[in-house]
């Protein structure tokens, strides 16, 4: 590059290889910006904690409405109940191990036939080391019929989850060994997990567990009491809109 001056302005002249280089430099920066929106939905932010014992104070009606999809997500109950519920969860998230084992078997008990109850995932790094492994583990679960039975397998599981426990956790649930592995190092349900991600970033979820109740969100811990007057409210509002 070189100055050159003309009556009343100065002009710069850039060589051929300097052009080249400016638009190497152009071209790897916009490069990088498109790979920096599109791999940030992926994972959630390390800044992202588990909304343990933290719940918003939304009433039900100021709770945000959003239609959250679950077509060929884990479910309990059936589609043509009145309410569906829908969980974004991280197996290493200690709020939703105990509403697991605590709280929604005993509403299921109480109010089954009116749920259909749903899991999406939403693992977050700095929570869990290899959550997402688990979350994919799950899936692979799934695939084969057997998701709540690995899940509450999973529960049990105090050491981690890595790859070889996840895999001990397969046998014992009875899941095929080989079809399960396959999966496991697999893209299918990898992708399947990072859908549950991009989505549960697009509904505003920053921690587990967080809950739609048909579609009102709530972020963080509930009691089995709120959750059944969740259920009450939003059997009444589906009622007035038919």
């Amino acid at each position: 590059m070189s100055l050159r001056r003309e009556p009343g302005r100065v002009v710069i002249v850039l060589k051929t290889k300097h052009v080249q280089a400016v638009a190497m430099a152009l071209a790897g920066a916009i490069v990088g910006v498109g790979l920096f929106f599109l791999v940030k939905p992926l994972v959630p932010s390390l800044d992202s904690t588990s909304a343990d014992g933290v719940a918003d104070s939304v009433s039900w009606l100021e709770a945000p409405r959003i239609d959250v999809a679950v077509e060929g997500r884990p479910s309990l109950g059936s589609a043509d109940a009145p309410v569906t519920i829908v969980e974004f969860t991280d197996y290493g998230c200690s709020v939703c191990r105990r509403h697991a084992t605590d709280v929604l078997p005993a509403l299921l008990d109480t109010l089954g036939t009116s749920i259909h109850y749903v899991v999406r995932h939403f693992p977050i790094p700095g929570l869990t080391p290899n959550g997402m492994l688990a979350a994919i583990a799950s899936e692979c679960a799934h695939e084969q019929g057997l998701f709540w039975e690995y899940k509450q397998a999973l529960l049990g599981e105090a050491a981690g989850f890595d790859g070889e426990r996840l895999r001990a956790r397969a046998a014992t649930v009875g899941l095929d060994r080989a079809e399960f592995d396959a999966c496991l190092e697999g893209e299918a349900a990898r992708e399947t997990v990072q859908r549950d991600i991009l989505d549960a970033w697009d509904h505003g979820v920053t921690g587990t567990p967080t809950f739609f109740v048909n579609g009102r969100r709530f972020q963080g811990a509930r009691p089995l009491g709120e959750l059944a007057e969740y259920v009450r409210l939003a059997m009444i509002e589906a009622e007035g809109l038919h």
